[in-house]
């Protein structure tokens, strides 16, 4: 992943938390606001007539703002399922929602509009002592 200096820096340091939980024991999940700024170098280049975040980019961003907020470390093991439905463009406004499961390691995410819209989900396997 890239280093401190990606674009993934100026959108981590203005995520804002929206919710908190643990339900079950062993399970943290957290939500969190988020907006793609439109001069984001990850649309540099990336379909210059269409704008899009790269699905990496979709990726980095949740394995990092999963680091940051629930503690689990950036290392992952294997990609269990991913699914993007929808383009995400410049200067969209995201909720992310993000679901630890700490005895088997599993990051879940769903990546949605502030109106419901699903952008993508999926499932994480996390490499242990990460």
């Amino acid at each position: 992943m890239p280093n401190a200096e990606s674009p993934c820096r100026t959108i981590m340091e203005n995520a804002e938390v929206l919710e908190t939980s643990g339900a079950e024991p062993g399970e943290i999940s957290v939500g969190i606001k988020i907006v793609i700024p439109p001069e984001s170098g990850y649309f540099d280049g990336h379909f210059p007539q269409i704008q899009v975040l790269p699905a990496l980019a979709q990726f980095e961003l949740v394995v990092r703002l999963a680091s940051r907020f629930l503690g689990t470390g950036i290392l992952v093991e294997r990609i269990k399922r991913i699914k993007f439905s929808s383009l995400i463009r410049p200067g969209a406004r995201l909720h992310i929602k993000l679901t630890y499961k700490e005895r088997s390691g599993t990051l879940v995410f769903n990546i949605n509009s502030p109106e419901g819209q699903a952008y993508s989900s999926g499932m994480i396997l996390l490499r242990a002592g990460a």
